[in-house]
Parts: structure tokens; C-alpha cells; sequence
């Protein structure tokens, strides 16, 4: 077996199983359950890479462009979009902070807190689990784009919030709170632009005259690997057919491969 091969089932096997049966049921929740969540990410992805390198293929397409992000732009471009403000029934969601891990899977971490509308000054620690999911090309723009998938909310109290969430309401909160957070957090969109198409300008003048044409560019994301402090995105582009000026150009079908840009969820709580 390849030495690489053997290094990422070792490292799936030995992720397998501290995420297996004995950690699937947390009742106390909290950091247990957290961990299992980042924990299901990576092996997640190593397991796919693994399988790929025990058949003896190529992580990657190698047909395709590879485009290499760094985690500390990732980071700064969800920083970017903080503070990020949401209410959640009678409370208000700050989160402030940033944090990005590129192993396995495009895994990010937000931290803040939590507070009553009525009362700012008492609050509670919250902590956003999950990753990037969904990672494109917009099709108008050609830029790269990625959602935030939520996994996991995590909430500690601090001094005083106690009185507003007596027993396991901290739990409820933290459950309602990722549910009312899918889909809020704003998209990324990564500063990597592909142009959808070639453009020919006509030759007018001269002994060769050419007419103007466009070959148009099927893109999409076909798989996306994270590793080393990087997001490796494989880009599939294929041609179309070439159209003269003033007819429309068909493209070839290219459509991104959802396991690649959508990550598989971790157990949520």
C-alpha cells in the first residue's frame, strides 16, 4: 500500500473511532458534542481522500485548474462580514471573532455572545461551529463564492445569565440559535474570478480579415480538498461552441460535483 495511502487510513481509523458509538450520544452536550462535530468533519475528508489513494487515484482532477486559498484569507473575509448581528426570540446574537481550520474539511468557528433585548449587560459566551459548504462559481460574476454551514451553537454563562435560563434552557437556546442561524450568515465571496468565456475581436483591416467570435466556458467546481492550511479547489472548464459575433453561444453542461462543494453535516445539536 502506498505510504500515503497507509498515513490517511491510519489517521481516518483513528478519527473513526473517537467519534464512534461512544461519543454519538452526549447528553450533557457542550464540548463533547463539539468536538464530535469537528471531529466528524475531518474524518469526513480523509476518508474520502483515503478511499481515493487506496484505488490508486488522483485526489484531484488532473484535468482541472487548482486554485490554492489560504486559511488567513478565509478568516479575514468572514471577519469582514463582523460583527454579525441576529435576534432570537428575547435575545440579541453578537458574534465577533473569527477562527479557520483547513484539515479534512473547510472547518470555521465564530465566537460572541448572547444577551436579553432587554438587559445588554448580561451575557453569555456563544461559540458557531461548522464549515464552508456550497463552494462555487457564481455563474454571472465568475467569482468564487462559499455559504456557511452551521453545525453546531455552543452557550456558557457567564456571570448572571443563569437567572434568565434556569435548567436546560441554555441548551434550547443554543438549538433554536443554529437553527435560526442556517441560512443567515452572509456568503463568502473569495477574490478568485474566472471568465466565462474567451472573446475573438474581429480583424477588420489588413490582407486577413476575421470575423469576431466568443467561446463560451462551462465552469464548475468538480472537488475541493482541504489540507495543510489550504483550501485546494479544483475548478472543471470546459468549451463550448465557438459563436460569431451576434449569435449566442451553447455551452457544454458543467455542473459542480455536490459532494465536493457541499461537505457532509456533522451530527448537528
Amino acid at each position: 500500500m502506498h505510504k500515503r495511502s497507509r498515513d490517511a487510513l491510519a489517521a481516518w481509523l483513528v478519527l473513526t473511532a473517537l467519534v464512534g458509538p461512544g461519543c454519538r450520544h452526549d447528553p450533557l452536550g457542550g464540548e463533547l458534542h463539539a468536538k464530535k462535530v469537528v471531529l466528524a468533519r475531518e474524518v469526513e475528508g480523509l476518508k474520502a481522500q483515503a478511499v481515493k489513494l487506496e484505488r490508486g487515484e488522483s485526489i484531484l482532477p488532473p484535468d482541472d485548474v487548482l486554485v490554492g486559498i489560504d486559511a488567513s484569507l478565509i478568516r479575514d473575509l468572514l471577519a469582514a462580514n463582523l460583527p454579525f448581528e441576529a435576534p432570537v426570540e428575547k435575545y440579541q446574537i453578537r458574534l465577533l471573532r473569527a477562527e479557520v481550520t483547513f484539515r479534512g474539511s473547510p472547518l470555521i468557528a465564530l465566537e460572541g455572545s448572547a444577551a436579553p433585548k432587554d438587559n445588554a449587560e448580561v451575557q453569555g459566551e456563544v461559540r458557531v461551529l461548522g464549515a464552508l459548504s456550497n463552494i462555487r462559481v457564481d455563474p454571472a460574476s465568475g467569482r468564487l463564492s462559499a455559504s456557511v454551514e452551521v453545525d453546531h451553537v455552543d452557550i456558557r454563562r457567564l456571570a448572571g445569565f443563569e437567572s434568565f435560563l434556569p435548567g436546560a434552557g441554555l441548551d434550547e437556546l443554543a438549538r433554536t440559535v443554529r437553527l435560526q442561524l442556517e441560512n443567515r450568515i452572509p456568503d463568502l465571496v473569495i477574490p478568485v474570478k474566472v471568465e466565462p468565456r474567451i472573446d475573438f475581436p474581429a480583424l477588420t483591416s489588413g490582407p486577413v480579415r476575421v470575423e469576431g467570435a466568443t467561446l463560451p466556458l462551462a465552469i464548475g467546481v468538480s472537488e475541493v480538498v482541504a489540507a495543510g492550511d489550504r483550501l485546494w479547489v479544483s475548478i472543471s472548464i470546459k468549451p463550448g461552441d465557438v459563436a460569431k459575433a451576434g449569435e449566442v453561444a451553447k455551452t457544454t453542461e458543467a455542473g459542480p460535483s455536490p459532494a465536493a462543494t457541499k461537505p457532509a453535516k456533522a451530527g448537528a445539536k
